[in-house]
């Protein structure tokens, strides 16, 4: 008997735990918690109490994805195979009904998909608006700090050439001028 076992434990080593939940469900032939699916998936495997617990969170959420499962009310599952479509979307009435959760949008305090968008692009253009002025405030003073100081240089070019113009300065000098200056050097 111990061969057979190991066997067993051995043939569920490779295989994912949601596909060991799979079969658990599928040989029972009827809906389990979740918690008796996974610690008969758990057992299969030979996973310790640490490596279940740590694993949990993840084979829940595969379970939730995978569309071999469905919930079919507060912690009870089955296979999807097992039910047909009239009676899964009754269940799924049933736990929102469970749940306080109304079908229409305005019950939940959604407002309406144009109402959404206009907001969104309000608050937009409200941050833009925001934005693109600081940022033109800030242009300006720029803008303007730049043009005085332009405007200074203007200044200070036309002081010279009417300071050189009342001494008698030519923008050609001699060598004689050019000596002198390299001597003051």
């Amino acid at each position: 008997m111990d061969a057979l076992a190991v066997t067993e434990k051995d043939k569920w080593q490779d295989v994912a735990l949601v596909d060991i939940s799979y079969e658990v469900l599928n040989q029972a032939n009827k809906s389990m918690t979740y918690r008796e699916i996974f610690q008969n998936a758990a057992q299969l495997k030979g996973l310790t109490d640490e490596e279940l617990m740590n694993l949990i969170p993840q084979v829940y959420t595969e379970m939730n994805l995978d569309g071999r499962f469905i919930c079919i009310s507060p912690g009870q599952w089955g296979l999807k195979k097992w039910y047909t479509s009239e009676a899964i979307e009754e269940s799924v009435e049933a736990l929102a009904r469970k749940k306080g959760i109304d079908d229409d949008d305005e019950d939940y305090g959604i407002e309406g998909e144009d109402e959404v968008v206009e907001e969104v692009f309000a608050d937009a253009e409200a941050f833009k608006t925001k934005k693109s002025s600081r940022v033109k405030d800030d242009d300006d003073e720029e803008d303007d700090d730049e043009e005085e100081d332009l405007e200074e240089d203007l200044e200070f070019d036309d002081e010279e050439e009417e300071e050189e113009e009342e001494e008698g300065f030519d923008e050609e000098y001699d060598e004689d001028d050019a000596d002198d200056a390299d001597e003051d050097r």
